[in-house]
């Protein structure tokens, strides 16, 4: 729920609602026992979708302060309503940053190191050559 909270909270990005998310997951979150005539689950559809979104709005409502944390850590995801520490140890990232090493510059004069899975240059063409057929084409006709 603490999850389905957070994607709510971004409904304006991702169009998810708490009303959206709760048409999506009610089903499974409020199942209607099996031996529950169809009819009757299909008329009650509506009212486990505004009980679902009311969870979902109301989380840390129904939840402790210390339950809906340690959802979200659990998850591993970061709670929404708490300030990213300056502690990055604490989220499983480096607590110092990593810089990329440092690339010499070009010497004059010198060509670039070729790019791994880059295809080789094509020569300029010899001046009076025909230009290669293209794969695929059909040669001109013969005069």
């Amino acid at each position: 729920m603490c999850f389905l909270g957070k994607v709510a909270k971004e409904s304006e990005v991702n169009k998810m609602t708490s009303s959206n998310l709760a048409v999506v997951f009610s089903p499974t979150i409020l199942k209607a026992p099996e031996s529950m005539d169809p009819m009757t689950v299909m008329q009650n559809v509506q009212v486990s979708i505004k009980v679902v979104s009311l969870i979902i709005d109301n989380v840390r409502v129904i939840w402790s302060e210390d339950e809906v944390s340690e959802a979200f850590a659990s998850l591993g995801i970061h709670d929404p309503e708490k300030p990213m520490r300056a502690n990055k140890m604490a989220y499983g990232g480096a607590s110092k940053k990593q810089s990329k090493p440092a690339v010499p510059p070009p010497v004059p004069g010198s060509k670039p190191p070729p790019v791994p899975g880059a295809r080789p240059a094509v020569p300029p063409p010899v001046p009076g050559s025909k230009p290669p057929p293209v794969p695929g084409s059909k040669p001109p006709p013969m005069p």
